[in-house]
């Protein structure tokens, strides 16, 4: 049996291909199931995020397995290879194995070092299990790489100082417009990204934060966390010309503001 993996990430595309290659969480068990019932592979695993997307698979045949999952990838997301295949790295065997690892650990992340991405490749393994396709030397390695993630965190220093998306984009908002004292700031969204940038924002004095989301209760409970202000995800747009800031961080596979919505805005509509 031999690891593979097929996939690209932030180095070798841009953010307008790794759209159209992403997984929704329904679109994952979809594709599992797709892939489980070709009888190619022993297990598979997708890791689908903002900046990768890859299947990790283990598998008789390297070489044709890859070969496989590139023409279902085509298939499945409606796109032509000669579009696709120049972004994409195929690794397999000892070099799959050490890609793997250095992703769980945050090494071969956007921000070198970030701790989100153990918690993702928790995620899409479990996800695998739940669907009944992960054998049991692909189980084996991803939790062997999730234990060696938690060892660099807590025995070297790459986690030390600002190394999450959220810390950063507080960092570029204040840069912009020099302090946040008394700025209103929209944020649509209430998942682990919101946690993050709240977590910065709330040593910020902030004047109100409006927090809009599908789900009222979910927005409430973060916004009690720092005093906010939580918004029906319909009425986000009513919101939009008092926002000096306006921070989206949805699973959504669309647009959640649009352009038509920013003019009517601009127009006091």
């Amino acid at each position: 049996m031999d690891l593979i993996v097929l996939g690209t990430n932030h180095k070798y595309s841009e953010l307008s291909l790794r759209e159209k290659l992403s997984f929704s969480k329904k679109k994952t068990k979809e594709a599992l199931c797709l892939l489980k019932e070709k009888n190619i592979l022993n297990g598979a695993i997708i890791l689908s995020t903002c900046n990768r997307i890859e299947i990790y698979a283990s598998a008789g045949d390297a070489n044709s397995s890859i070969k496989e999952i590139e023409e279902f990838i085509c298939f499945y997301q409606g796109l032509r290879k000669c579009d696709i295949s120049p972004y994409l790295y195929r690794y397999k065997g000892s070099v799959a194995l050490r890609h793997l690892f250095c992703v769980a650990s945050g090494m071969d992340s956007l921000i070198l070092g970030e701790r989100q991405i153990a918690g993702q490749v928790k995620e899409a393994l479990l996800c695998g299990k739940n669907n009944e396709f992960v054998d049991e030397p692909l189980e084996k390695m991803f939790k062997g790489a999730l234990a060696f993630a938690r060892r660099v965190h807590q025995d070297t220093k790459i986690s030390q100082g600002k190394v999450s998306i959220g810390s950063i984009a507080i960092d570029f908002i204040k840069e912009k417009l020099t302090n946040l004292c008394d700025r209103s700031i929209l944020i649509i969204g209430v998942g682990k990204v919101t946690e993050l940038i709240l977590k910065y924002l709330k040593k910020e004095k902030l004047k109100v934060v409006f927090i809009s989301n599908r789900t009222l209760e979910k927005a409430k409970y973060l916004a009690a966390k720092i005093g906010a202000k939580a918004v029906n995800f319909d009425e986000f747009d009513r919101y939009l010309n008092e926002a000096d800031v306006i921070i989206s961080a949805t699973r959504s596979p669309n647009f959640i503001i649009k352009k038509d919505v920013i003019e009517r805005s601009k127009r006091g509509e």
